[in-house]
């Protein structure tokens, strides 16, 4: 259960970061933060399920669009109006018809492999065209201290391990539940590592806020 606990611990220390500075943030923050709100009420009711041995897998296939429909406004946001910010933004209905056609082919009561693995190729290619948008207008001079570069990191690595492992997922639980269980766990790691990305963005957007303007 320590899994469960520090996961919605992270989750709630970037919601109480993003609510104490969110007049102070810049737009792609704030509508990130929002992302996080709504994660946290679909995968709190999730694990209520959970706690009552009632299915929640259902809860998933509506997390799924969701969570990539705000992580890929946070991107169009972040990004210089061109053809990358186009892409990014027309693909978000577009998911959206994509996972509704998945939970209909895989069903609701089985995981959302199909959809989760879309979701992580895509936001892995969001986060490759803000690095290329960055370096292409040279827009941030130290990247370390820009927020929507920890951002983008933390959902690349997220995004590419557990690419990986959704694909697999469903194969595991059949044939090695073990295996599947440990798979869970890097991928509640990978988890750690985002929001802790997330924490480190948020605060440099609160800094950055307060800095003076020269």
């Amino acid at each position: 259960m320590w899994d469960i606990y520090l996961h919605f611990a992270l989750l709630l220390a970037n919601l109480l970061l993003w609510g104490a500075c969110y007049r102070s943030l810049l737009r792609p923050l704030r509508v990130l933060g929002a992302t996080l709100a709504l994660t946290l009420l679909l995968e709190g009711y999730a694990a209520y399920l959970m706690w009552h041995l009632m299915r929640n897998l259902y809860l998933y296939h509506l997390l799924t669009p969701v969570q990539y429909a705000g992580y890929a406004l946070v991107f169009y946001q972040a990004l210089k109006p061109g053809l990358p910010a186009k892409a990014i933004r027309s693909s978000i209905p577009l998911f959206l018809l994509v996972s509704l056609f998945f939970a209909l082919l895989q069903g609701t009561d089985t995981f959302n492999s199909y959809a989760s693995s879309l979701k992580h190729l895509l936001l892995a290619g969001c986060a490759l065209m803000y690095y290329y948008d960055i370096f292409t207008h040279l827009s941030e001079a130290r990247l370390h201290t820009a927020p929507l570069f920890w951002v983008s990191t933390g959902l690349l690595f997220h995004s590419l391990g557990n690419f990986f492992l959704y694909g697999l997922m469903n194969t595991l639980l059949v044939e090695s539940f073990e295996l599947a269980h440990l798979l869970y766990y890097f991928s509640e790691f990978l988890g750690y590592l985002l929001y802790l990305t997330f924490l480190i963005a948020f605060l440099l957007g609160s800094k950055q806020a307060l800095r003076p303007a020269t």
